[in-house]
């Protein structure tokens, strides 16, 4: 072979190489493309991307119009047990929930209710609940503490219950005893409870004395504190003996121990 050629056989070969390299794309690319064009759609594209929960947290109408969190997911730094100053260990954050994990027998109250830090006057209060199969709880507002009294002494009630169990269980209470009822005085009307092991909806909005109770978006309680009507009502039930019972101007909201696990998630509160 001659030496000119020789030498030009190497050359040659690196650049048939790099020719290689460069022409592999875009061949890759026209194939692609004629796919494309056959079929009339794209590739799939990878749509794989964060789930963002949007749990415990205010949009951003919320927060312009003076809402706030009662819970961030986190923490219970907004609130204490009732008459003192700790969390109940049966009280837990588990998942982006408040969840009371209740010890003993069915309806042992161990480690007692929780309440805001905070006290309100006017507000508007909306929260999810949970309730597990059979669980009895209770959301309170205008609480008052004293020591010589239970929390539901002292304040009126959005009652918290599996309307399943109560209405298999004990039928002569079922008439006030439901989920978003007064407890113990009005029932909730129009309203759908959605069965223990699913999430409810429900809120409380108290302007002057005018309190209305609501549930999955349906308003089912209107009442007004202190009329003739509901003065009757308290005077037929089980909170006549408490003098000044649900007269208060401000107060805590409260979350009840009754026992059966329960959970509460985006508690909002403005007022």
């Amino acid at each position: 072979m001659p030496e000119a050629l020789f030498n030009f056989v190497p050359i040659k070969k690196r650049i048939m190489k790099k020719l290689f390299f460069f022409i592999l794309p875009l061949a890759l690319t026209f194939c692609k493309n004629k796919e494309m064009s056959d079929t009339g759609t794209a590739p799939a594209a990878d749509t794989t991307a964060m789930v963002v929960d949007s749990n415990n947290m205010l949009t951003d109408a919320e927060a312009a119009s003076g809402w706030k969190l009662l819970f961030d997911g986190k923490s219970l730094d907004a609130w204490r047990v009732y008459n003192g100053d700790s969390i109940p260990h049966t009280w837990k954050v588990m998942d982006g929930q408040i969840v009371l994990k209740p010890e003993g027998p069915h309806g042992a109250m161990v480690g007692g209710d929780l309440v805001t830090r905070d006290t309100f006057g006017d507000f508007e209060l909306k929260f999810d609940f949970k309730l597990a199969d059979s669980a009895n709880s209770g959301l309170f507002y205008l609480v008052n503490e004293n020591p010589k009294l239970a929390i539901w002494q002292t304040a009126p009630e959005f009652q918290l219950v599996d309307n399943n169990y109560v209405n298999t269980h004990e039928m002569e209470a079922a008439t006030n005893h439901l989920t978003a009822d007064n407890y113990d005085l009005m029932s909730c009307q129009g309203a759908t409870f959605n069965a223990a092991g699913q999430w409810n909806t429900a809120g409380v909005i108290k302007k002057g004395n005018r309190v209305e109770h609501w549930l999955n978006g349906v308003k089912c309680v209107e009442y007004e504190i202190g009329s003739k009507e509901y003065t009757a009502l308290v005077a037929k039930s089980k909170f006549k003996p408490f003098k000044g019972w649900s007269l208060n101007k401000t107060g805590r909201i409260g979350l009840q121990n009754h026992g059966g696990e329960i959970a509460f998630r985006n508690i909002k509160v403005r007022g």
